[in-house]
């Protein structure tokens, strides 16, 4: 059972690892964890959440990120909810995590770290040698994904002059900060950095006719942020991203000269301006496969998240161990969306392959904190001011 003691776990067989999370997230970790052949040895978690959160898991409990950094006994170290304000992360202490990487702990994120520009040339998390960052990404990079399922299609469709852009989750994956950096990254990607951003932000539990503001970082982000990004060239996208859906969801739609492109995270196509089928990953000839089939490899084919999980925990726990270690001769439930985007890139840590995150990090932050600005003053804020501001 969890107790108060350190963890130190010794030999345990197959990959070990430290987690860190809130005790509603337990389900995810568990799974994702199970999934990608994880065992999971101890657990921690922001703030005073940490006995709580290795009580849900059946771990021992690790006093402090600091301890995990520098003496917890694991092979990975996943950061689902970091605490920001712990000064194990900060730059000044950026040995903590060289020392952890240079003892063989692969550490990586789920939420965007650093929550500030102030914060972006912290050596600590971003620096390392080639092809080893020091902090990896779990879930990897959107736009990733949607060049895997796309292929050649999303290069052939060229350039788009206007779309919409849809991330959403709910907290048991992670905070508004995590759907937020998800949408502009992938936004940098597909159509480049904007001219401007004008920004709302909704929380969600606030009183009727109270209006309430984000903070200027993205520590602790919770609720909606619905934005309008403009280009000096006229083009222009819409991005909505919330912790408040109840369930995993990434949908993308691209208008253009060649038509539209539409990608929903289990389905895409792409139709002339005529409205005919260019390509799609169910071509009309063929036979549609089950939506709820596994596999990621198959273009464009995706398991659909329900937004079910919760009803499907009793059966995960009855075919995995609390630790997140599958039982002999078990078959784990299937995972939806999320669960396998979560499981792939704890798989890739496993085998040594860190899920790599984006290569700029100061321009999807500048875009985030002029949205973030732009939702405080109501007036549509540059992400070169940002920069400037901050001289970055």
């Amino acid at each position: 059972m969890a107790g108060s003691h350190d963890v130190s776990v010794a030999g345990s067989p197959g990959a070990r690892a430290i987690v860190w999370l809130r005790p509603d997230q337990a389900g995810l970790v568990r799974a994702a964890c199970a999934s990608a052949g994880l065992q999971v040895v101890g657990a921690g978690g922001p703030g005073r959440s940490g006995v709580e959160s290795s009580a849900a898991l059946d771990v021992p409990v690790v006093s402090s990120l600091r301890d995990a950094l520098l003496e917890g006994a694991c092979d990975v170290l996943w950061l689902h909810a970091p605490d920001t304000n712990d000064d194990a992360l900060d730059h000044a202490h950026e040995s903590m995590l060289a020392r952890a990487v240079a003892r063989g702990v692969r550490v990586a994120t789920t939420e965007p770290l650093p929550t500030s520009l102030l914060d972006s040339d912290a050596p600590a998390l971003f620096a390392g040698e080639p092809g080893a960052p020091r902090l990896a990404r779990v879930p990897g990079a959107w736009s990733d994904d949607l060049a895997r399922d796309l292929g050649e299609s999303l290069g052939a469709f060229g350039r788009a002059r206007a779309g919409s852009i849809e991330s959403l989750c709910a907290p048991r994956h992670g905070s508004l900060a995590l759907a937020l950096m998800h949408a502009i990254e992938l936004a940098l990607a597909l159509v480049g950095p904007p001219e401007a951003i004008d920004a709302v932000y909704t929380q969600g539990d606030a009183p009727a006719g109270l209006h309430t503001l984000p903070s200027e970082t993205l520590a602790d982000l919770s609720g909606t942020i619905s934005a309008v990004l403009r280009y000096a060239d006229g083009r222009g996208l819409t991005l909505l991203a919330s912790d408040a859906s109840g369930a995993w969801s990434r949908r993308v739609e691209l208008i253009g000269p060649a038509g539209v492109l539409r990608h929903t995270g289990d389905a895409w196509s792409w139709t002339d301006r005529e409205g005919r089928t260019v390509d799609s990953s169910t071509p009309e000839h063929e036979p549609p496969e089950p939506v709820a089939k596994p596999s990621l490899a198959k273009k464009g084919r995706r398991p659909a998240d329900d937004g079910l999980f919760d009803a499907r925990t009793s059966a995960t726990e009855t075919s995995t161990t609390k630790a997140g270690t599958t039982e002999a001769g078990a078959t784990p439930p299937p995972l939806d969306t999320a669960h396998a985007l979560f499981a792939e890139a704890l798989r890739l840590l496993v085998r040594g392959a860190w899920p790599l995150p984006v290569t700029d990090r100061v321009t999807p932050l500048a875009v985030a904190q002029a949205a973030l600005l732009s939702a405080r003053t109501g007036n549509a804020e540059s992400p070169e001011t940002m920069r400037r501001l901050s001289r970055r």
